[in-house]
């Protein structure tokens, strides 16, 4: 019989690929088939699967294989309902809890034990959850279960999960057209999340002085910051992308009249962030935390601005422990 590791997306795109990456990751280890379905609206149009328009994977199937009527399913409450999403799954069963760090544990299969019954086990996590499941690696993960976490990212991209073609060839033809001399990636959060900016410019000083011929790659999703940094520096390149209202979200955006086109944007900035010669990140970010992972940045080239905030240091341990 057929033991199937169903993945669920949910948030940006950050979010959800470094948790998918921790679910395949989970289901190669527990010999599963790998269904991972991102049909929930916030990157492609509606019923479309996401992931499948964004990138290919040699370990997941392409097909829907299940039955809506299957019983053998854990978490349980997943039973009859593996076609919704993880937004209407909380909010029909617990609507208060879409904040709450430890909700992901109602909604995703036990990660302590690989040896379950089930036919189908739905992984659904807000952040991955390496700290978990490392204790599983071996086979395939053996070499990479030491490993610290941005290198275990790159590892799991590199074996499992890469762009589409043309997507690709997007990025090449961009950093070939754009990226000149040495690069300075900075990426700048200023929507429903805030980089801290006295902080950042203080960092990319550093970094320009110790490369006073850089070029600034700029990812951000703010219009404003945009035109700051072009009057602020002399070199700066950035893509050209949708961006929202500012103080708004890019994904589940409503304005957003093409998600996929956002998502391809959003993808190309995290890859030409990832090529680029330096990096400064805030590390609360994960669309950003993604780059300097696929990077694989030498300890010297890469900052994350937020390496001293209490409330980022905090969410960083509790999300590593629960």
């Amino acid at each position: 019989m057929t033991h199937w590791l169903l993945i669920k997306g949910k948030a940006g795109l950050g979010n959800r690929l470094l948790s998918t990456l921790c679910g395949i990751a989970f289901g190669r280890m527990a010999g599963r088939r790998i269904v991972v379905d991102w049909r929930d609206d916030a990157y492609a149009a509606p019923g479309v699967n996401a992931f499948h328009r964004l990138f290919q994977s040699p370990v997941v199937e392409e097909s829907w294989p299940f039955d809506p009527t299957v019983a053998s399913v854990a978490p349980a409450i997943w039973r009859s309902h593996l076609d919704w999403t993880v937004s209407r799954m909380i909010g029909t069963f617990d609507p208060h809890r879409f904040k709450d760090p430890t909700v992901y544990r109602t909604y995703c299969c036990d990660l302590s034990t690989l040896r379950q019954a089930e036919d189908v086990l739905v992984y659904w996590s807000y952040l991955p959850k390496f700290r978990r499941i490392r204790r599983h690696f071996a086979g395939e993960l053996a070499a990479a279960k030491r490993l610290p976490d941005h290198a275990l990212i790159r590892s799991l991209m590199d074996r499992y999960v890469a762009l589409q073609p043309h997507i690709a060839a997007e990025i090449d033809a961009f950093a070939a057209a754009r990226f000149c001399g040495p690069m300075i990636g900075v990426h700048v959060r200023q929507s429903d999340r805030s980089t801290p900016l006295a902080r950042l410019r203080k960092d990319v000083a550093t970094l320009l002085a110790r490369a006073p011929s850089a070029t600034i790659f700029l990812a951000t999703d703010n219009l404003a910051i945009q035109r700051q940094f072009e009057q602020s520096y002399p070199n700066v390149v950035v893509t050209d992308k949708w961006l929202p209202a500012p103080g708004e979200a890019v994904h589940y955006n409503r304005a957003d009249a093409d998600p996929e086109r956002s998502a391809i944007e959003a993808l190309k900035d995290i890859y030409l962030l990832s090529r680029c010669d330096y990096l400064v990140y805030p590390r609360g970010s994960t669309f950003s935390y993604l780059a300097r992972c696929l990077g694989g940045f030498a300890d010297g080239n890469v900052i994350d601005v937020e390496r001293h905030a209490p409330i980022v240091l905090a969410k960083r341990a509790i999300h590593s422990w629960i």
